[in-house]
């Protein structure tokens, strides 16, 4: 496999959010698009209106973006039909390393060239196997987080950049930062429930960036294991394997919380 990452996303219903999420990578990216390759995870059905679809392949030819077709079967569950997409998300593009989002997210300046940068410092030393995560900050629709929450907005419309930017000026930090450092330093990610225990604490959050032999060897992810989700599923075998985790202090997210459709 090639050096470098594939980052890849999923859309199906919604082109001006998928082309809104393609100018904010295209702009904050940071780093020369010989080292990354765009892909998208694009949902088709009898029920998504064919002029949709072509819509969002435009902006893929437009933007050097590949895209790549899943048939989403509306009479599945939603948790279901989202997992078969991650799941393929993992294995898209000819890169050796993978670095997922959703369509609704938003990236700090410069965050790839710190994700990717971090990761080829980490790995010379330590080797390849590792989870940088992004630094997550949600919208106010999250509800109870365990991330920061501002309302930056939920949507192109309501997006707010300038303070978003500004609010990762204050945040960001330079380095790794295991999940001990994580808390003294921000106070996030909060405690959850894993399969390991109850009252859990670990660096994951909406984005994360690892190489694809990794999930080769743990995937793919379950639609639901016990009462977990199969991100946390995956993620709970990872630490149990010792694999380590990292959130990256200089690369930041910002989640609408709100996918194609608060509906779905």
């Amino acid at each position: 496999m090639e050096k470098g990452f594939d980052y890849t996303t999923i859309i199906g219903r919604d082109p001006a959010l998928f082309r809104f999420h393609v100018d904010n990578v295209l702009r904050n990216a940071g780093l020369s698009r010989e080292h990354w390759d765009f892909n998208v995870i694009v949902y088709h059905n009898e029920e998504i209106p064919r002029k949709v679809t072509d819509e969002i392949l435009d902006i893929c030819d437009k933007n050097v973006i590949e895209p790549h077709m899943i048939y989403e079967d509306p009479r599945k569950p939603f948790i279901m039909r989202l997992y078969d997409a991650w799941n393929l998300v993992q294995k898209v593009g000819e890169r050796e390393l993978t670095l997922r989002a959703d369509s609704d997210q938003t990236w700090y300046p410069g965050s790839f060239r710190s994700i990717y940068e971090a990761y080829n410092e980490y790995s010379e030393i330590n080797g390849p196997d590792v989870i940088l995560q992004a630094q997550t900050v949600e919208s106010l629709l999250a509800g109870q987080s365990r991330h920061f929450t501002r309302d930056f907005g939920i949507s192109a419309g309501t997006y707010s950049e300038m303070a978003f930017v500004a609010f990762c000026e204050e945040i960001k930090a330079d380095g790794l930062f295991d999940i001990d450092a994580a808390l003294a330093k921000w106070s996030h990610p909060t405690s959850f429930s894993s399969s390991i225990k109850e009252n859990h604490n670990r660096t994951d959050g909406c984005s994360w960036l690892q190489t694809k032999d990794l999930f080769t060897r743990f995937g793919p992810m379950p639609y639901i294991r016990g009462n977990w989700t199969g991100d946390v599923w995956i993620h709970d075998n990872y630490e149990r394997s010792g694999i380590p985790s990292f959130l990256v202090g200089n690369c930041i997210t910002y989640h609408f919380v709100k996918g194609e459709s608060r509906d779905q």
